[in-house]
């Protein structure tokens, strides 16, 4: 008897299930997926400013390449100037667009590194999730061959094929 199993010894809160189960549930696939988007943003709330981070500088990472499609529209009008003019000018939109590459060098890694972070730490908590759920299971759980160890290190290690070597 397991730490979660009721005083009674029944089996009710087992999470396995035959395949006529699944047929009876009858959940709608909107409707799944719709909970499992909730689970996930539920799950996401801890790191909710690194991803505001990580979403405003994909905003300006986006917003780059039709800035740089005005400027090149704006630095042609240039060309139709005076001399004197022009070469001010010229200059002028050189800088302009090295401060836009310079601009796109460093928000680039910022928007990658932001949501690599959030992501890792959502991996990392569904993995711990998932491992304390199979912990806590009842142990009549382990004898059904879908639960079987080497789908659960499929499940909570990147490295997969490693364990199963080993084991």
């Amino acid at each position: 008897m397991s730490i979660n199993s009721p005083p009674d010894g029944s089996r009710r809160n087992s999470n396995t299930f035959s395949a006529n189960e699944h047929e009876k549930i009858g959940d709608d696939d909107a409707k799944l997926g719709k909970k499992v988007l909730r689970r996930l943003l539920h799950l996401h709330k801890p790191e909710t400013k690194i991803l505001v981070l990580g979403c405003t500088a994909a905003a300006a990472n986006g917003a780059i390449l039709p800035v740089f499609g005005l400027m090149i529209s704006t630095a042609i009008r240039t060309f139709y100037e005076p001399p004197h003019k022009l070469q001010k000018d010229s200059v002028f939109w050189a800088e302009m667009y090295v401060t836009l590459g310079v601009l796109s060098i460093l928000i680039m890694p910022v928007q990658f590194s932001m949501f690599y972070m959030a992501g890792g730490k959502l991996i990392e908590r569904i993995r711990a999730l998932s491992f304390t759920q199979v912990v806590y299971q009842e142990i009549g759980w382990f004898d059904d061959p879908l639960n079987s160890r080497y789908l659960f290190f499929l499940l909570i290690t990147p490295d997969e094929f490693h364990y199963l070597r080993a084991s």
